[in-house]
C-alpha cells in the first residue's frame, strides 16, 4: 500500500477518477436522452444498430460503424450511455496525463494539474447527451492517444525498431479514427506539428536542427492525413452542406469579400472566448438565475472537488518556485509550452470557424471547444506558473476547480430538469392519447428553457412509444416556431428525407400539445372547441384552432412507454386523472370522467393550470351534477382573462353544450 501512495502515478490516476466521479456523477441516474441522442435511441430500439450505421453513412460512416457496436454493447438504457460517457471523459484525462509527463518529465505535479483542469474543463457542457457525445469523447481521445504516442517515440530507443514502427502505426491510425469520426478536429494534426517541434526532441539543438527532425518525425502522419483529406475532398460526398468540403469551398469563392474577413475575425472571437471565457460565462450562464438551495448545494460540491484538489497538490508536494527564480532554461521551457497551448488552441478552432461554424457557449456549439481544452489548459498552466508564486498557482488551480464543479452542477441540474419535462410529457400522452392514426403529425411546445430544437425529438419518442416493430416512419413531428408556424396554418404537406430516413409531413393531420411548466399538464388540443390557458404561449394561442384530437385512436388499447428508456411511471397524480378524463370526454364517456373527477377531488387534488377543470366540468353539468358544476364555475371565475378567453372560443365555434356555456359565461 505504501508503494502505491509512493507512486505519483497511481496516486494522480486514483485522484483523476475521484474528482470525475464527484463532478460528473452525482445526478447521472436522473439524466435521460436529448437533442441528437433521439434519432439515434429510435433507430436502436425499433430498427436495430444496422440502422444507426445507415443514419451516419450520409455525412460520418466510420461513426456509425462506432456508434453501431456502441449500441450492441450499452443497449436502451440512458444510464449505460451516461457512464460510458464519463469513463471516456476520466479516460482522457488520463491520456492528456500522460502526454504531460512527457512535455514536463520532471514536473509530473503539473502534469497532473493539467489533466484535472482538462478533466473539469467548464467550456463543454453537453456530456449529458452522452449518447450523442460519447462519439466525440471517443474521437477526442484517440486523437490525445495519437500525440502522446508521437511525444513518447523519441525516447525510444534506435535498436528498438519493431516498438518504433509499432507506436508511428499506431499514432497514424488512432489520428485516422479521431478524424473519421470527428472531422473538425483535423487542427489537431497541426498540434502535433508544434508538439514535435517544442517537446519531440531529445537534445537541445538549434531550431533549425528541430524543425528538420520535427518533420521527419511528422512525416507518416502528414501521409495519413493527407490521405485522409483526399478521400473526404475527393471521394467522399456529404449530404449536410456544413461538412461538405465542396459546398463550404463554392461559399467562399462566391463571396470572399464577406467570408474571408469573417474568417479572421470569427477566429480570434472564438480564440477569446476559449482560452478567456470558458471559466467564466459558463458558471453565469448556469448558476445566474439558479434557486438559492441549488447554488449553495453547487457551491459545496465545489468545494469538496477543490479539497481533493488541494490534497492531491499537498500529496505530490506542490512546489512551484516564484516565477522570478525560475532558471532560465525552465523560464524558455514554460514559455514553450504557452506557445504551443496558444497554437494548439488557434490550430483546433480554425477549421470550425472555415466549416461556417462558432464556438458559443449559449448552445450546443460549445462542443466545438472540447479538441481546444487541452491546449487552453497548456496555455493556463504555463502563464500561471510563469507569473504566479507557489501559494497564488496552488489558490488559483483549487479555484479553478470549484468553479468547474459548480458549473458542471448546476449544467447537471438543469439537464436533469429537462429529462423529467419530457418524461412527462410522453407519460402524460400515453395516458391521453392509447394510439395514434398513421401520418399523424405531432407539435409540442414545451417550457420555454426547454424548448424542443429538431423534429426527431418528437417524432423519436413518438415512435418508440406507438410503433416500436419499426417499418415505415407512419408517425412524425416538427417542432414549433416561427418558421413552422405558417405552414401548420396552411396544412402544408411535403416530404422530407432526414439521413436516408423518408417522411412525408401533413399538416392537415396536426395534433398540437403544449406542457406550460410550472406544474401545469401537458394539454393536448381540441381544434373544434380549443381550450387555451392564459399560461400558453402565442404560438399555442395561434395554432390550436388546427389540432385534430381525432387523430387520437381512444379506442386501442393503451401503449406506455418502454421503461428502460422513460423510467418508471410517475405517481398518479393529478395530471393522471385530468389525461383520463380527457381521453374519457373525447369517447364521450361523462360517467367515466365524473368518476375520475370524484376520486381526484376526494385525494385532494386540483390543478395548478384552470384550465385542467374543464372536462370535469363540463362532465357534472352533462350528468345534472350542477352543484359540483357550479363549485368548479366559481373556481374558474377567479381567472377572468381564462374565463375571458375560453368563452370567446365557445362563441367562435359550436358550443360543446348550451347549458354549461351559458353557466359559465353569461354571468359574467
Amino acid at each position: 500500500m505504501q508503494n502505491f501512495w509512493r507512486s505519483k502515478t497511481k496516486v494522480t490516476l486514483l485522484f483523476l477518477v475521484l474528482l470525475g466521479a464527484l463532478v460528473f456523477l452525482p445526478l447521472v441516474s436522473k439524466l435521460g436522452y436529448y437533442r441528437d441522442d433521439w434519432h439515434v435511441a429510435w433507430a436502436g430500439y425499433t430498427r436495430g444498430p444496422q440502422q444507426i450505421f445507415d443514419q451516419h453513412l450520409t455525412d460520418r460512416p466510420f461513426m456509425g460503424l462506432l456508434y453501431a457496436g456502441t449500441y450492441m454493447l450499452l443497449g436502451d438504457r440512458p444510464i449505460s450511455w451516461h457512464l460510458y460517457s464519463v469513463g471516456m471523459k476520466i479516460v482522457g484525462a488520463a491520456i492528456f496525463y500522460w502526454m504531460g509527463t512527457l512535455i514536463w518529465p520532471r514536473r509530473q505535479y503539473l502534469a497532473g494539474v493539467s489533466a484535472a483542469l482538462f478533466l473539469v474543463f467548464p467550456g463543454f457542457l453537453q456530456l449529458p447527451t452522452a449518447s450523442a457525445y460519447s462519439n466525440h469523447m471517443v474521437g477526442l481521445n484517440m486523437g490525445l492517444l495519437s500525440l502522446a504516442l508521437s511525444l513518447k517515440l523519441p525516447g525510444i530507443p534506435e535498436q528498438r525498431k519493431g516498438l518504433r514502427v509499432l507506436m508511428t502505426l499506431v499514432a497514424m491510425a488512432s489520428a485516422l479514427v479521431c478524424y473519421l469520426i470527428m472531422e473538425w478536429m483535423i487542427g489537431l494534426e497541426l498540434a502535433r506539428g508544434a508538439l514535435l517541434l517544442a517537446f519531440g526532441q531529445v537534445d537541445t539543438r538549434s531550431w533549425r536542427q528541430r524543425l528538420k527532425i520535427a518533420l521527419a518525425r511528422w512525416l507518416p502522419n502528414i501521409l495519413a492525413f493527407g490521405a485522409f483529406l483526399v478521400w473526404r475532398v475527393f471521394f467522399f460526398e456529404s449530404a449536410r452542406s456544413v461538412i461538405d468540403v465542396g459546398a463550404l469551398g463554392q461559399s467562399y469563392l462566391a463571396q470572399p469579400a464577406a467570408m474571408i474577413p469573417r474568417l479572421f475575425a470569427e477566429t480570434l472571437q472564438d480564440l477569446f472566448e476559449t482560452l478567456i471565457l470558458s471559466w467564466s460565462v459558463p458558471l453565469y450562464n448556469t448558476t445566474h438565475a439558479v434557486e438559492p438551495v441549488q447554488f449553495f448545494v453547487s457551491l459545496a460540491f465545489g468545494l469538496v472537488a477543490g479539497g481533493l484538489s488541494l490534497v492531491y497538490v499537498r500529496r505530490l508536494h506542490y512546489k512551484n518556485p516564484d516565477s522570478a527564480f525560475f532558471p532560465q532554461t525552465q523560464r524558455r521551457e514554460m514559455q514553450l509550452v504557452l506557445l504551443v497551448g496558444l497554437a494548439w488552441v488557434l490550430f483546433t478552432i480554425t477549421p470550425v470557424v472555415l466549416a461556417n461554424r462558432s464556438v458559443e457557449f449559449e448552445n450546443t456549439f460549445d462542443r466545438y471547444t472540447l479538441a481546444a481544452a487541452p491546449g487552453v489548459v497548456l496555455a493556463w498552466v504555463a502563464a500561471v506558473s510563469l507569473v504566479m508564486d507557489a501559494r497564488a498557482n496552488r489558490i488559483l488551480f483549487v479555484g479553478m476547480v470549484v468553479i468547474s464543479a459548480m458549473t458542471h452542477y448546476n449544467n447537471a441540474v438543469f439537464f436533469q430538469r429537462f429529462w423529467e419535462t419530457q418524461r412527462q410529457v410522453w407519460w402524460q400522452l400515453a395516458w391521453r392519447a392509447p394510439d395514434f392514426e398513421d401520418h399523424t403529425v405531432l407539435t409540442a411546445l414545451l417550457p420555454k428553457e426547454y424548448r424542443l430544437a429538431e423534429s426527431y425529438e418528437i417524432w423519436g419518442p413518438a415512435n418508440i412509444i406507438y410503433r416500436p416493430d419499426g417499418g415505415e416512419l407512419k408517425l412524425t413531428g416538427e417542432v414549433l416556431n416561427q418558421d413552422t408556424l405558417l405552414p401548420m396554418l396552411s396544412g402544408d404537406s411535403f416530404g422530407r428525407t432526414f439521413r436516408r430516413i423518408p417522411m412525408t409531413i401533413d399538416f392537415s393531420n396536426l395534433v398540437v400539445m403544449s406542457l406550460p411548466g410550472e406544474g401545469a399538464c401537458l394539454h393536448v388540443f381540441d381544434g373544434s372547441y380549443p381550450e387555451v390557458s392564459d399560461r400558453e404561449d402565442a404560438w399555442i394561442h395561434e395554432i390550436a384552432d388546427v389540432s385534430r384530437v381525432d387523430m387520437i385512436r381512444t379506442e386501442e388499447s393503451g401503449k406506455l412507454p418502454p421503461l428502460q428508456i422513460f423510467g418508471p411511471e410517475p405517481a398518479h397524480n393529478w395530471c393522471y386523472f385530468y389525461q383520463k378524463a380527457s381521453l374519457a370526454r373525447q369517447k364521450g364517456d361523462w360517467q367515466e370522467v365524473a368518476r375520475l373527477g370524484d376520486e381526484a377531488r376526494a385525494r385532494g387534488l386540483q390543478p395548478v393550470d384552470l384550465v385542467e377543470w374543464m372536462p370535469f366540468y363540463f362532465s357534472y353539468s352533462k350528468l345534472g351534477r350542477y352543484d359540483d358544476a357550479n363549485q368548479i364555475s366559481a373556481d374558474l371565475r377567479l381567472n377572468q382573462n381564462l374565463i375571458e378567453s375560453l368563452c370567446a372560443e365557445y362563441e367562435r365555434h359550436d358550443p360543446p353544450d348550451g347549458y354549461s356555456i351559458r353557466n359559465l359565461c353569461e354571468a359574467n
